[in-house]
């Protein structure tokens, strides 16, 4: 290949072009060394790294590239930067797990067919779950803690922005019953993610009210201990509310693989 050719100008055998893979960038290295360096086990939760200049030196490569690197670690939530310190370990917590993911589901969400169809279907099945997890386990405390959701959404049925907000409150809190972090963190995740998809549909008439008496019977269920009729609450509340997702948003209809 000569000085003018580029990876697009080399010829394969047969004669055809071929593009040569392109060589990863100085941050893109520096950075799967990190995480890897993570990963091992070398550095703990509330480490303090190695200085930009140290670095430097270990990789044998300029400034820009080390903060790069420094940047998407900490954009993903591995890493803690802040001004006038150097960098640390982040403490590692569930919220901080999905939370690292908003942007990029928002983007799949808004540009990717299909996708939000298939959210609601885990959606369903996650809080489904959650119905009949919170029938079988809730104590006085969080019965009253849901209770005090579906009041502060019914106060709220006059501002539609207010309204959403007490809606992923009263969901947030059924998924608290459970005591499983993990769910009750991606249950706030996905209500966050869908948020602005349906914006819209709170505004029309008769559609706050339905809301409530759907929440009223899931909660009735709950505080009943009926894990079957807590459950089936849900579903019918979801299986409504993504039929209007569907209406608002133009989704794709569920195909069969």
């Amino acid at each position: 290949m000569t000085s003018k050719q580029t990876t697009a100008d080399v010829a394969s055998p047969n004669g055809a072009k071929a593009e040569l893979p392109k060589r990863p960038k100085l941050s893109t290295k520096v950075e799967e060394k990190l995480i890897s360096l993570l990963q091992s086990g070398d550095w703990l939760p509330g480490d303090v790294l190695p200085s930009e200049r140290e670095l430097m030196a270990q990789f044998g490569i300029g400034r820009p590239a080390i903060r790069e690197a420094m940047q998407k670690l900490e954009l993903i939530g591995l890493i803690d930067i802040r001004h006038g310190e150097r960098p640390r370990v982040a403490m590692p917590t569930v919220d901080r797990m999905f939370w690292g993911l908003s942007e990029t589901v928002h983007h799949v969400l808004t540009h990717s067919a299909g996708s939000l169809t298939y959210l609601l279907e885990v959606r369903e099945i996650l809080e489904m779950q959650m119905a009949r997890t919170a029938a079988e386990l809730h104590s006085p405390e969080t019965a009253q803690r849901i209770r005090d959701a579906l009041g502060a959404q019914e106060a709220a049925i006059g501002s539609p922005t207010e309204f959403i907000e007490r809606d992923g409150l009263f969901h947030l809190e059924i998924a608290r019953a459970s005591g499983n972090p993990i769910a009750i963190e991606l249950c706030r995740a996905m209500f966050s993610w869908l948020k602005d998809f349906h914006s819209q549909w709170v505004r029309r008439p008769g559609l706050s009210a339905l809301t409530l008496s759907e929440h009223r019977t899931i909660l009735r269920a709950i505080e009943e201990s009926d894990p079957e009729a807590a459950a089936l609450a849900m579903k019918t509340h979801l299986n409504r509310a993504n039929s209007q997702y569907a209406t608002d948003n133009r989704m794709l209809p569920r195909t069969r693989a």
